[in-house]
């Protein structure tokens, strides 16, 4: 399955040479023209744009919306020595009480005007 023919839908893709590690991909056509999004991005691209599409494989389109059966929110970061952090969180409201015990992770994760 060529990826930058793939009709509009949502997509299991991963890069070549992480077989373990999934990602969604979603492809719309507004009728003028294609974009693809990955995983909840907002910004999509023609994918003649991507230059690394050649790096990723279909594993599967779905068929309809894809059954969850188990989710999770992982909040990872990084400090100054490149150690990563990773705070698995059960649900949305985490993430608030998360930036309220440790507001200075906090404004890396909010925009200006954005706010939790």
């Amino acid at each position: 399955m060529n990826i930058k023919e793939l009709k509009p839908g949502h997509y299991k893709i991963r890069k070549n040479d992480e077989k373990d590690s999934f990602r969604l991909l979603r492809v719309v056509d507004n009728g003028k023209a294609q974009k693809m999004y990955f995983g909840a991005s907002i910004k999509g691209y023609h994918p003649n744009k991507i230059s690394n599409l050649n790096e990723f494989e279909v594993v599967s389109k779905f068929e309809g919306k894809p059954k969850i059966v188990n989710s999770k929110i992982i909040l990872s970061f990084q400090d100054s020595t490149g150690s990563t952090f990773n705070i698995p969180l059960e649900n949305v409201s985490e993430v608030s009480k998360v930036f309220t015990a440790l507001p200075w992770l906090k404004k890396h994760f909010v925009k200006e005007r954005g706010s939790f």
